[in-house]
């Protein structure tokens, strides 16, 4: 029970028996501002209990890109979501706690080899246009067949555990935020 409920609960009972009838309600009015003002109310904001970041297809066909050509990616592999906790506000006012969520994931995109990926986009938004940035930090396998194991992947599976996709183009995303 918060200490505005409690205080206003008080201020009820001691007011009603002042001031019978209204003294109650006068009273919990009273209590309740004061409560509220000495413990300020806690505010949470929504929170994500067991959302996954895409969900993946077996079976889904590995497309052959030859040119440009603006395709959709398959995840391949995604770690559980991070949530990030932040408090503002307090001091007189309430306290509001908002989350935000990040993740790693990798995403197949096609056979290789390829030369380059022009821009990446997330939820039909811009988020990379071939500019470094520290918005998005990514690894970009371009499908040779020397390409070793994403060590991202690495730290999350065990070494060895990890296939190294040789042959397919796959971009790993280290520690998104999911805003």
């Amino acid at each position: 029970m918060s200490l505005g409920l409690g205080l206003g609960i008080v201020g009820g009972i001691v007011g009603n028996m002042l001031l019978p009838g209204i003294g109650g309600s006068i009273g919990f009015l009273a209590g309740s501002l004061i409560g509220n003002l000495l413990d300020p109310p806690k505010v949470e904001g929504p929170r994500l209990t067991d959302l996954k970041l895409q969900v993946s297809e077996y079976g889904r066909p590995i497309p052959i890109v030859y040119g440009t050509m603006r395709i959709a990616g398959n995840v391949i592999w995604q770690t559980d979501l991070k949530e990030h906790k932040e408090k503002h506000g307090g001091k007189g006012g309430p306290e509001v706690t908002n989350y935000t969520y990040s993740a790693s994931f990798a995403i197949m995109l096609c056979e290789g080899p390829i030369d380059h990926i022009e821009k990446v986009y997330a939820d039909g938004r811009l988020v990379w246009d071939g500019e470094d940035t520290d918005d998005v930090k990514f690894t970009l396998y371009l499908g040779d067949e020397a390409q070793l194991a994403d060590p991202t992947m690495e730290a999350e599976l065990g070494v060895g555990e990890v296939p190294a996709h040789r042959g397919y183009c796959y971009v790993v995303f280290e520690d998104q935020m999911l805003t």
